[in-house]
């Protein structure tokens, strides 16, 4: 596990390199744009905002695993989409319970009322963004060492 750690630190650590520092920069700038722009969108256009939400969060997965080449880092990620999914759902709604239990406490029911928002985010729209990332980066790095046998 270790050993798993330190190679993604490596990983994420070689992004900000000063010959892929402008171009990380770049997508990330992109991506918070995109869900700028979603939080901007009215509510009459519900499938625009969402696209833009979607997209934003895929270009920031995208942003760390674009430079993956090993089909295990992308097993990885199929992996902690599939566990994160019931994982954040079920701790948007113990946030939620919580908050609701604590709703005499304001500085508590913030607290909670922020955590189960974040929690349903990451639920809703991160694990299932990385998991079709996941898996289509595992088709494509399949794909390319078959090509190269």
């Amino acid at each position: 596990m270790r050993q798993i750690v330190d190679a993604f630190k490596a990983v994420v650590m070689s992004l900000y390199e000063s010959s892929r520092q402008k171009s990380t920069l770049a997508i990330l700038i992109l991506a918070v744009l995109l869900v700028i722009g979603c939080l901007n969108i009215s509510s009459t256009y519900n499938s625009l905002a969402v696209t833009l939400l979607f997209s934003g969060i895929a270009i920031c997965v995208i942003t760390y695993v674009y430079r993956w080449r090993d089909p295990v880092w992308f097993l990885i990620l199929i992996g902690f989409s599939i566990v994160g999914f019931p994982l954040f759902v079920l701790l948007h709604n113990a946030f939620y319970a919580v908050g609701e239990i604590s709703n005499n406490i304001y500085l508590l029911k913030s607290i909670f009322e922020a955590l189960h928002a974040a929690s349903f985010i990451i639920a809703i729209g991160v694990c299932p963004t990385g998991l079709v990332i996941g898996i289509i980066g595992l088709m494509v790095t399949l794909l390319v060492r078959w090509k190269e046998r």
